[in-house]
Order: structure tokens, then C-alpha cells, then sequence
């Protein structure tokens, strides 16, 4: 009888001690960090990515995993009072992460497991040369490490310059391009103006031009930087926009042939508008986050 007595006496201090050792040492089979960064700036980082000047909850350092844990957001061998992994795991749809209105992928199950057991394994960094701080901040490429899965290509700091040209041409073709639009209506009323007739066709042709000066540069900022799932409707629509100014350019220069009407201009310039307005929203969600109007 006392031997069963100290038995459990024994099974009750060493068995949550284990547990504990268990929960707090590195797992064998603990997820590497790659693969929790991969999950988060597939569902995270469009709203919280470093990208992001007004980033929401003003979180705006979702891909700096050693930063998480600095800021007690990763609680390293406690998932369950880390934000991180309870904001995925809630019931909750006020308190869920990310939104059911968010534009990108919520993570499966599988991946909210995967989180669970990162945590819980200790949260665990890689020792790589360059310092664990450096190589999962927002803005850094660590040429050392491999790269994430699906966090865009690491290009040369010469494409990563041109690509932020973008925020220099951007504005310029879309104020054009909405000007165009603007004067073709009052051309419906003034129809023989021949200053509002050659305003639109310098605002259409020099619009176009930058309009493929600033994809152009758009694709190589997305290429060159992280952004989330937003980013990929943006610059499509970035091309399309650029296609509709060419259109447009070819359409304007058929209305100077005699007995020549404005109809299909003014269709292709009337699609081209609600495509610059377009882009414009979503390359302003990229920047602000996705309720920066408040309006949609």
C-alpha cells in the first residue's frame, strides 16, 4: 500500500514537469519557421505586412517573427495565450484572423496545427550568420538562407530601385487618364471646341505612355518586394489599364479621319476610366489596408 502511495506521489510531480520539458524543448518534428513565415504573408501580410504605411491594428511587422515574440504576440511553448495561433483557432468571426472579408487564403487547419506546434515546440529560430533579427525582418533578404515558398522573387537591389519608381509614376497617368474622360464629356456639349478636342488627345497619348511606364515599374516592385494576394489583382488590372490606353490611342487617331465618329473612343475611353479607378482602389488598399475609404 505505501508503495503504491509513493508511486503516485512520484507520477504526480515528474508527470507535469515532463509535460512541461516536453511543451518548452525543441521538438523533432517542430515546423521550421520558413514554413510558419509562408502562412503568415500568404494570410497576414496584406494586412499587416511592412509594406503597409497605415498597417491595421498598427501591426505592421507580421513577417518579423523574432519581433512577434519580442512583443508577446508569440508566447514561445504557450500557443494557446499567443495571439498569433488564438486569432487563427477563434470561433469567434469578430476576433478571427484574417477577416471573412479578407481577399486572401484563411489558413487550413492543417496550417493553424502547424502554427499550434511551432509555439508550442518553442518557437524556434534558425541560427543562420547573419543574425535570426535580420533574417525575418519585414524589409530584409538574407542571401544566406533559402527562401520562403511563394514570398515573390529576391531581386537585385538595381531592380528592387526601379520597381519603387512605381509611387513616382503612378499618379501622373491616372490624373491624365481621368481628365481624358473628363473633357470627352464635355465635349458631348461643346462639341466643336478645338481645345478640348486637343486636350484629350495629349491627355490620352501622354496618359498611355505613362500608364506602361508605370506597370512596367509595378511589376517589378511586386517582383521585387512582399506583398499579399491583393497585389496580383492590382497589377493585372495595371495591364489592363495599359492595354485600354493603347486602344484608346489607336481609337483616337481613326476619329481624325474625315466621315470617322467618336463612338468606339468614347466606349474604350469610358472602359478605360472605370479601370483607372479600379487599380487606383487596390493599389490604395495595398498601401492604407483594404478599408482605407471606408466606403466598400
Amino acid at each position: 500500500m505505501h508503495a503504491l502511495l509513493r508511486l503516485f506521489f512520484v507520477l504526480s510531480v515528474l508527470t507535469p514537469l515532463a509535460a512541461r520539458a516536453a511543451t518548452h524543448a525543441p521538438a523533432g518534428d517542430a515546423p521550421a519557421a520558413w514554413e510558419v513565415y509562408t502562412i503568415l504573408q500568404q494570410s497576414c501580410a496584406e494586412c499587416h505586412g511592412g509594406h503597409l504605411a497605415r498597417p491595421k491594428g498598427k501591426l505592421g511587422y507580421i513577417l518579423d517573427l523574432p519581433r512577434l515574440i519580442d512583443e508577446a504576440y508569440v508566447l514561445p511553448g504557450d500557443p494557446d495565450k499567443s495571439d498569433l495561433y488564438t486569432s487563427m483557432a477563434t470561433d469567434d468571426p469578430d476576433l478571427r484572423m484574417p477577416p471573412e472579408d479578407a481577399e486572401v487564403p484563411f489558413p487550413t487547419p492543417e496550417q493553424i496545427a502547424l502554427v499550434h506546434r511551432w509555439i508550442a515546440s518553442g518557437a524556434s529560430l534558425p541560427e543562420i550568420g547573419a543574425g535570426v533579427d535580420e533574417l525575418f525582418a519585414d524589409d530584409a533578404v538574407d542571401a544566406t538562407a533559402p527562401a520562403p515558398a511563394n514570398t515573390g522573387a529576391q531581386s537585385s537591389g538595381t531592380t528592387q530601385r526601379l520597381g519603387r519608381l512605381h509611387v513616382l509614376f503612378v499618379h501622373f497617368p491616372l490624373a491624365l487618364l481621368l481628365c481624358a474622360g473628363g473633357a470627352e464629356l464635355l465635349r458631348l456639349r461643346w462639341r466643336d471646341s478645338p481645345g478640348l478636342g486637343g486636350f484629350v488627345r495629349g491627355a490620352v497619348w501622354i496618359g498611355a505612355l505613362g500608364a506602361i511606364a508605370a506597370t512596367g515599374t509595378g511589376w517589378l516592385h511586386a517582383e521585387a518586394e512582399t506583398f499579399g494576394g491583393l497585389a496580383d489583382r492590382h497589377r493585372w488590372l495595371g495591364v489592363a489599364c495599359s492595354c485600354l490606353a493603347l486602344l484608346a490611342v489607336v481609337s483616337e487617331r481613326r476619329t481624325a479621319k474625315p466621315g470617322s465618329g467618336r463612338k468606339l473612343f468614347r466606349i474604350v475611353l469610358g472602359a478605360l476610366v472605370a479601370i483607372v479607378i479600379l487599380t487606383g482602389h487596390t493599389g490604395g488598399a495595398l498601401t492604407h489596408g483594404q478599408d482605407f475609404l471606408g466606403w466598400f
